[in-house]
């Protein structure tokens, strides 16, 4: 099996937050009062729709090396979220449990009045699941970057449903311009058929000159098993079709896909392994009684394959996915012609 060491993802943690930084601006609503000698008045609260990502949970250490990116821009505010997924963590490791390790980060800036609020919050109902901050004890000083805000509290590692982390911060100086950003590890602590949902909330609390305003920014992380390993489960595909980042490796030995196709259509398939981890796989396809039609072998770089042919009978036909050894994640492509 090919895979990243974790003393290589550890090296990249402290390089990144030293010398790569993310810029980003977030809110909570966590009490806004205790970081102010007054009370405020927020007039309007504009939550955005959510930004959703989702993978197929791995077996092995793995890089996955995806970025969710959320931006919004009123006249008033630019703000523009993202998190970093570096990879996924199989055990054995610090916490004996998986983790997704990723970077939470935000840029944010207003034209008239001040940013005075942002803060960042995750979210999932699994009891089991934990969030913390990679070495945030060390906070401001490293493993953080931060522009004109100050972390006024912060707190990870919960165990009950609903909130996991928070970092609540404050503007310096009635800013215009502001950025956070920090490593976050996802620990799962679950059966590898249970499928998670994390969410992450940025908000913003600013003043426009005239009144305060606050803005929610949700992204949505997705991991869990597929259900497609066997005909009776494949997943179907449309005519002209491409789906990525697609993983098999581990327990999940099989994917099946499924394509209606009419007497004498053309049917093209292409199939390329698209992380650095490659894996030695077999790919089938059948025909709408369930013969095996042609195949083709993935092992040797370019760990990439195509297979052609003309459906002679109208109806489902079938792909297969078999996996040899070791994972990947991969590209499906699928074109059809008349």
């Amino acid at each position: 099996m090919a895979g990243l060491k974790l003393s290589n993802v550890k090296s990249w943690k402290t390089a990144l937050l030293i010398s790569i930084i993310i810029p980003t601006s977030l809110l909570t609503a966590f009490t806004l009062n205790n970081l102010l000698n007054k009370p405020i008045t927020i007039t309007e609260t504009t939550t955005l729709e959510a930004t959703e990502w989702q993978i197929e949970r791995p077996t092995y250490i793995i890089k996955i090396g995806d970025v969710i990116n959320a931006s919004h821009k009123n006249g008033e505010t630019s703000i523009d979220s993202s998190i970093f997924i570096y990879s996924f963590i199989s055990k054995p490791n610090e916490y004996g449990s998986p983790f997704v390790d990723m970077q939470t980060s935000i840029n944010i800036s207003v034209g008239e009045g001040f940013i005075h609020l942002v803060n960042v919050t995750f979210w999932e109902n699994y009891e089991g699941s934990q969030v913390e901050f990679f070495e945030d004890n060390a906070w401001p000083k490293y493993y953080i970057s931060l522009e004109n805000l100050f972390v006024t509290r912060h707190s990870d590692f919960f165990w009950s449903p609903g909130l996991k982390a928070f970092v609540e911060l404050a503007g310096v100086n009635h800013p215009k311009k502001v950025s956070f950003g920090c490593i976050t590890h996802w620990i799962l602590r679950s059966p590898k058929n249970y499928t998670h949902q994390l969410e992450i909330r940025f908000e913003l609390v600013y003043f426009n000159g005239t009144a305060y305003k606050k803005i929610v920014q949700p992204l949505l992380l997705k991991v869990g098993p597929d259900s497609n390993n066997s005909f009776e489960t494949a997943t179907e595909l449309s005519k002209n079709q491409t789906l990525k980042k697609l993983y098999i490796g581990g327990y999940d030995e099989n994917d099946y896909y499924k394509i209606y196709l009419e007497k004498d259509h053309s049917f093209y398939v292409y199939l390329e392994e698209t992380s650095s981890d490659k894996a030695n796989i077999n790919i089938y396809i059948y025909d709408p009684n369930g013969i095996k039609r042609t195949n083709q072998t993935i092992e040797l770089p370019p760990y990439s394959t195509s297979l052609n042919l003309t459906a002679d009978k109208t109806g489902y036909w079938y792909i297969q996915i078999e996996l040899r050894d070791d994972q990947c994640f991969y590209t499906l492509k699928i074109n059809t012609t008349k």
